[in-house]
């Protein structure tokens, strides 16, 4: 009974929140419209698919979310069961930073942790450690959709969680595809260049 209460007592609930995103392949149409209506191999798009979800997990999009929204605090928690009750109250006061924003739903909330003087790599790499540690990517068996799943002792934290790291993910997607049309455009451009001097001589 001692052991049990003890346990009982130690142990720290954990509050899972989700949000789903739905991962649609778009061919490039820049150079010629024809391939863009060509059917993609199966395994190109079990690659792709792949590829993508390895993304989801990857550390670099993790420490992106961790710099744009301040969370380097997040490493400071100890998410082993040694110390219960130092990873409660840690929690407690991340519940402090959170940021909830009203009146509007499509906002993102954000976070504002207090300035302090930290080793900032060292900072980022145990957050990002941290980070994926309560995240679980869960693809949806023959559907185009992924869960980005978040579990923290914290339901507030756990659904801010998952709604930054979706976020995050498509302002990445959209921003790859923006370099690549501004390098397309680019190469467009000297092409052009070339072949006004071709017909000039």
């Amino acid at each position: 009974l001692s052991v049990a209460a003890f346990r009982v007592y130690s142990e720290i609930p954990l509050f899972t929140a989700g949000t789903t995103v739905l991962v649609e392949r778009q061919a490039p149409q820049v150079l010629n419209l024809q391939d863009a209506t060509a059917v993609a191999p199966y395994w190109d798009e079990y690659d792709y698919y792949k590829t993508q979800y390895e993304i989801l997990r990857s550390r670099t999009l993790a420490a992106q979310v961790i710099r744009d929204r301040g969370l380097t605090n997040l490493g400071e928690g100890t998410l082993s069961e040694s110390h219960p009750r130092g990873l409660a109250a840690f929690w407690e006061g991340v519940k402090d930073l959170l940021t909830t924003t009203v009146g509007s739903a499509s906002a993102v909330p954000s976070f504002s942790p207090p300035p302090r003087e930290t080793n900032a790599p060292d900072a980022i790499r145990s957050s990002v450690n941290a980070y994926l540690a309560m995240l679980e990517v869960q693809p949806v068996r023959h559907t185009r959709l992924v869960q980005i799943v978040f579990r923290t002792p914290l339901p507030d934290l756990s659904a801010q969680l998952a709604n930054l790291h979706a976020d995050a993910y498509i302002r990445q997607g959209l921003q790859l595809r923006t370099q690549a049309s501004s390098e397309a455009e680019k190469f467009l451009e000297e092409k052009l260049v070339e072949l006004k001097e071709l017909l000039e001589k």
